[in-house]
């Protein structure tokens, strides 16, 4: 009988797991858990319930932010930007970049789960990095640890964390419809604004609090204006006879029948008294209106947005003079830093490390922000294919159309006036003028 034996090879985990788990476990030790109190608040807790003072004497926080035109068509932009455009997933390959469809992280951020599409997810983290700073989506792994669904998650039920000697970044969740749970950038895609710690982005309200407060001061204002009759118009002169209750009659007559958007261009009737107007506008109102827009132009500044993208047209901005050149620079500007942010955090949290080292990264598609008329697109593609960069087929992909396996479809050096199948090389045009002549 003979014996069989057996060797046992223990399965070595590799370096990146070794040390995500013991970060994992020091965290577990040392982190301190914070709680709110009186004395010292939250973050979320003062922004919530109170929000930043400010020296207008508006408090101001997200939902009162949210009440400012200027403030939430600027995030609100950004983020339907970000969402419009769509993740693809590229690796290096022979002929150039190719992209990559079939791999977990594509799935997973094309339906991220029952609970919101793609479009939504990216609208919902960059409105959370527009009003705060950051924007959070959790990651729920298969058995095998490739990305299966993506959550987002609510600023406000994030609190991160670096202790000291620490390289890692902790993230506690603890909310309303989140469990508490101690997590890593590895399970968690953090979209982070500017930042002065390099740990969490700094809030745009905090940053615009002040204009944000101008801002809300000015509304009120001008609704208490036209509250109070639309403007001060004039003024009422009374006998010096006059007794107190005659004046608080007159008064009591002028606001029924004068005061209010409704009453606003109804002839004053009064007895025992003189109604003297003054200037159509003084000074004073033309110098509100430029603090309006002023404050506006403010808020556009901090966002790097043209004022034109969210219905300013009184003035032309720094970006350029044309339409065309305006939006080149926001796309420049602004839009790229952010998309170029999400790529980079997409990267870093849904692929392994042998997939970035091996060159995969993911890449918006930014031929998504160009818009030609079809002139312009004709003029391009001509250009294109007298370069002998484009093909049929490749102009027929661009402009969104099916390919056609016809003969000379995918030669790039085909003549543009030519019927010929094509060999896959340039043909000479028959010029009777380069022709040699006969003695």
């Amino acid at each position: 009988m003979s014996l069989v034996s057996f060797v046992f090879r223990p399965i070595i985990p590799s370096r990146d797991i070794i040390e995500r788990n013991i970060a994992r476990q020091r965290d577990r030790v040392q982190t301190i858990e914070k709680r709110s109190d009186i004395l010292n608040p939250a973050d979320w807790l003062m922004n919530y319930f109170a929000g930043s003072p400010t020296a207008s004497g508006v408090n101001v926080n997200t939902s009162t932010a949210l009440g400012v035109p200027a403030v939430s068509a600027c995030v609100s932009l950004l983020a339907d930007m970000m969402a419009t455009l769509t993740p693809r997933l590229m690796r290096p390959a022979a002929n150039g970049d190719e992209e990559v469809k079939n791999h977990p992280a594509v799935y997973a951020l094309a339906r991220p789960g029952d609970l919101h599409t793609g479009f939504e997810l990216r609208q919902l983290m960059q409105t959370g990095v527009g009003f705060g700073g950051n924007g959070y989506a959790r990651v729920h792994r298969a058995s095998n640890g490739d990305p299966a669904e993506l959550e987002w998650i609510s600023p406000n039920d994030v609190t991160v964390m670096r202790n000291v000697g620490q390289r890692f970044i902790t993230y506690q969740l603890a909310g309303m419809h989140t469990p508490t749970v101690i997590l890593d950038r590895y399970d968690l895609v953090h979209i982070r604004g500017l930042s002065c710690d390099g740990i969490k982005g700094v809030s745009p309200i905090a940053q615009l609090r002040e204009s944000i407060g101008i801002s809300i001061s000015q509304r009120e204002s001008a609704g208490a204006m036209m509250s109070n009759g639309a403007k001060f118009s004039g003024f009422i002169e009374m006998q010096p006879s006059a007794t107190e209750k005659q004046m608080q009659e007159v008064r009591a007559a002028w606001k029924a029948h004068q005061e209010g958007a409704l009453n606003a261009g109804r002839t004053p009737v009064l007895w025992g008294a003189q109604f003297k107007s003054v200037a159509g506008m003084s000074a004073v109102d033309a110098q509100f209106l430029e603090s309006r827009s002023f404050e506006l132009r403010e808020i556009c500044r901090l966002y790097r947005i043209p004022s034109f993208l969210i219905g300013d047209t009184d003035k032309a901005t720094s970006f350029g003079t044309g339409i065309e050149e305006q939006n080149l620079a926001f796309r420049a500007y602004s839009l790229t830093p952010w998309l170029v942010n999400w790529e980079q955090s997409l990267g870093y949290t849904l692929l392994t490390t042998e997939e970035q080292r091996a060159g995969y990264r993911f890449e918006f598609d930014r031929e998504e922000l160009h818009t030609f008329t079809l002139a312009a697109q004709a003029s391009f593609i001509s250009q294109m294919r007298t370069a002998n960069v484009f093909s049929p087929n490749d102009a027929r992909q661009w402009l969104g159309y099916q390919t056609k396996e016809v003969i000379g479809m995918d030669n790039n050096f085909a003549a543009l006036n030519s019927n010929s199948s094509g060999s896959g090389a340039p043909q000479q045009l028959a010029n009777p003028k380069l022709q040699p002549q006969n003695a």
